[in-house]
């Protein structure tokens, strides 16, 4: 009785620990949402919440940082990396910090849109 009294409380634990583990951390990602002529704040944010979830699910021991969205860079860059583009992508420029404590600035994060109008990250450098 005892054995299987501890077994199941082996098996408990384990599953317990199981969903701590370390996910991506945005809890204090200072978010800057620039102007733009093209898209809606909400489209904006529902992007930027895309990019959130997205760190958070696949960043694990990561800190974000920052996330902007700067209209005229996301335009360059879509120009000049998609030969037809359309409103449905954008690039928003994310810091932050990785399992080892280095701090990267700047790094273009590639969203686009599906027919649904959901965003879905394609490049989280």
């Amino acid at each position: 009785m005892k054995r299987i009294l501890l077994c199941l409380l082996a098996a408990l634990l384990c599953l317990s620990l199981a969903g701590c583990a370390a996910k991506g951390d945005t809890s204090s990602v200072r978010i800057v949402r620039g102007t733009s002529e093209t898209l809606e704040k909400d489209e904006i944010r529902a992007a930027i919440d895309a990019a959130m979830d997205a760190f958070r699910s696949t960043r694990e021991g990561e800190t974000l940082l920052a996330l902007r969205y700067d209209e005229a860079y996301s335009i360059a860059w879509v120009t000049a990396n998609d030969p037809e583009p359309d409103e449905n992508t954008l690039v928003l420029l994310a810091t932050y910090l990785d399992a080892d404590g280095r701090q990267h600035s700047g790094m273009p994060w590639v969203l686009t849109r599906n027919e649904k109008g959901n965003w879905n990250v394609e490049d989280m450098k």
